[in-house]
């Protein structure tokens, strides 16, 4: 598993980013669904595709951008990390697709698809709608603390684009 991640980061570096889809896919099946190795090579995936133009399905994905709001900026950490998460609309906790970026990446432009899912028989391309939200964590834990940042969740189809996520909460408080 960890040749195939570094033979994917090699190929990335190269912008041979092809390549890193591939090594990068067959490393993830390797990892533990809540893994943060497996969320972070999944955030790498779905950057590698973005800039090898790889089409992703838009009926079947959920795409927007998130970013802090101003009131808020000041609390931020460059190395705070931000998830973006889509949930099923039933209110399961666990997530159908979950990117994982830096605080120093935002605004960010995001494509929710398939390929980052957390667990592999749940596909935010099997749901009808979902919940998106986003969050940020200056431990980097999936886990919500007192004190994290985050935006209100957003029931949307599966297929919405253009969405608007603005971190404006602070959870606990």
């Amino acid at each position: 598993m960890l040749a195939l991640w570094l033979a994917g980061t090699a190929a990335f570096d190269k912008r041979d980013y092809t390549d890193a889809i591939v090594f990068w896919e067959r490393a993830v099946r390797a990892l533990p669904p809540e893994s943060e190795d497996r969320q972070s090579l999944e955030s790498g995936i779905a950057e590698a595709k973005r800039r090898a133009n790889v089409k992703v399905d838009l009926k079947k994905s959920v795409t927007g951008s998130v970013d802090v709001a101003s009131a808020l900026k000041g609390q931020l950490s460059p190395t705070d990390t931000v998830f973006i998460i889509a949930r099923p609309e039933d209110g399961s906790r666990v997530p159908l697709a979950v990117i994982k970026i830096k605080a120093s990446e935002l605004p960010y432009a995001f494509t929710l698809d398939d390929s980052q899912a957390i667990m592999g028989d749940k596909h935010i391309s099997s749901e009808t709608k979902v919940l998106v939200e986003a969050r940020v964590s200056k431990t980097g834990n999936v886990m919500v603390k007192e004190g994290d940042l985050h935006s209100k969740p957003l029931t949307v189809k599966v297929g919405s684009q253009k969405l608007k996520l603005v971190v404006d909460q602070v959870t606990g408080r």
